[in-house]
């Protein structure tokens, strides 16, 4: 079997992954209507929505996965929507029915954003008692839909600007923090976000259907927590700034806010005490969960022994990919194996970028697994590696992922292209694209992280 066609396999194994989460057929798995009853079936039991006993259905939503789940939502219930507005970053449609669909920025707000942002407030504003609200997150929400916070302290009127949200985003982004630690300060400069949303829609009922990027399915942090209340304070926003260092490079407006909030000058996001949270229903239908399982399935279809890993990728991209490289070589020398094996973990990483180049974290989690490959040239052959984006977009790129194998890094090495000084600079898109390994699949209309696959002969 040559090289090609082992590149082959670890692109099919990503696609089946794909296809079990893809939305609109989630969709339907936990939703179906009988004689006007919306059923809604999870994994434990069953809860049951009489549209009856509702004056008018809206469905709003915001993330990478929303157009295609409102595909689904659409199908199952037609013209009995009223109205709606998904918020996606490439749409098909400009309708689907009387549900309304917008493209805004992603990965850093824009004015679509936050137009998008105050016309769901407007709305969720608008709803009564006898509304029926279901909303459709997924990752990605972040970004696409926006409300700068405004606040009253001390005589003074402080209103976040577009420019401060974007600003606040990119330190966070480019310093290292976490997915965590990131959403902590996102809630805090919003109006939407922390749980703000379930608040605009009470008191109407909300069903809210949610697509995981998330390492443990927390609704608070999925879509920086649209429709749940918020476990993170000012003090925590504070200690984040003052982890990575930059304080001195914060809006002057921005810190402001903070400050008002720690010392309780301005109101905090919405807890779990608040009455706006109980006709509220938040559910997981897909996760990255569900893609580890298809993989190993198809995996054992093709006659390979697969290795789920056991804990979630996260933390910096190069270190990453580094140690799944000591953990195939492992399994390469371990002398009880009888099967070729594949490797498989998700998650979602980090980079600390340093250089000025081009590429995203699977791309430089390739690259630099290619870097341990290049300096253990004869243990690595019989190794294949795939890192990539469930969304089909990794970083500011048209890539998905990128390859890693002892073939591509002879090709390097053929074209005197230096692996490591493109890592140095962060540049894995250019090399890439420089060597014809990035792996590109177009936006897959789904959301649920990153997947690596190892293939181990």
């Amino acid at each position: 079997m040559n090289h090609s066609k082992y590149l082959n396999i670890l692109k099919g194994l990503f696609y089946a992954g794909i296809e079990a989460v893809e939305p609109t057929s989630l969709i339907h798995n936990y939703l179906s209507l009988e004689k006007n009853i919306l059923i809604l079936k999870t994994e434990k039991d069953y809860k049951l929505f009489n549209l009856d006993t509702f004056d008018e259905i809206y469905v709003i939503g915001a993330g990478k996965a929303s157009e295609c789940m409102a595909e689904g939502i659409y199908e199952i219930l037609g013209d009995s929507i009223k109205s709606g507005l998904v918020v996606t970053k490439e749409a098909k449609y400009f309708n689907i029915g009387m549900i309304h669909v917008m493209e805004a920025g992603h990965p850093f707000p824009d004015e679509r954003s936050v137009n998008c942002g105050t016309t769901l407030q407007v709305m969720a504003h608008r709803a009564k008692e006898k509304t029926l609200f279901i909303s459709l997150i997924s990752g990605g929400a972040s970004a696409l839909v926006e409300v700068p916070r405004v606040d009253f302290a001390d005589g003074e009127e402080v209103k976040l600007s577009l420019d401060d949200i974007v600003k606040v985003n990119k330190l966070l982004l480019h310093c290292g923090a976490s997915i965590e630690e990131i959403n902590c300060v996102r809630k805090h400069v919003s109006m939407i976000k922390g749980g703000y949303l379930s608040a605009w829609m009470y008191p109407a009922t909300a069903l809210n259907l949610i697509l995981s990027d998330d390492e443990l399915d927390r609704i608070d942090v999925i879509g920086s927590g649209l429709t749940t209340y918020d476990e993170t304070f000012f003090e925590d926003v504070l200690w984040i700034i003052e982890k990575y260092d930059i304080k001195e490079k914060m809006p002057e407006k921005v810190m402001k806010i903070f400050k008002w909030g720690v010392n309780d000058k301005i109101l905090e996001t919405p807890k779990s005490e608040k009455l706006v949270f109980d006709k509220t229903t938040n559910v997981i239908i897909g996760n990255n969960a569900k893609v580890l399982n298809a993989l190993k399935n198809r995996a054992i279809e093709l006659g390979f022994k697969p290795i789920v890993r056991d804990t979630w990728i996260k933390g910096e991209s190069r270190a990453a990919g580094r140690e799944l490289y000591g953990e195939a070589l492992k399994i390469k020398y371990d002398k009880t194996r009888k099967k070729p094996v594949i490797l498989i973990s998700g998650g979602e990483t980090t980079v600390n970028v340093q250089g000025r180049g081009k590429g995203g974290r699977n791309q430089e989690m390739a690259l630099a697994f290619l870097e341990e490959i290049e300096r253990n040239p004869g243990d690595s052959q019989g190794i294949h590696f795939l890192s990539a984006s469930t969304d089909g977009n990794d970083g500011p790129t048209d890539a998905t992922g990128a390859f890693a194998s002892s073939e591509i890094a002879q090709t390097a090495k053929l074209k005197g292209i230096s692996i490591s000084e493109y890592l140095s600079r962060n540049d894995s898109y250019t090399f890439f694209d420089s060597c014809g390994y990035l792996f590109k699949t177009g936006y897959t209309g789904t959301n649920v992280c990153d997947v690596q696959i190892v293939l181990i002969k």
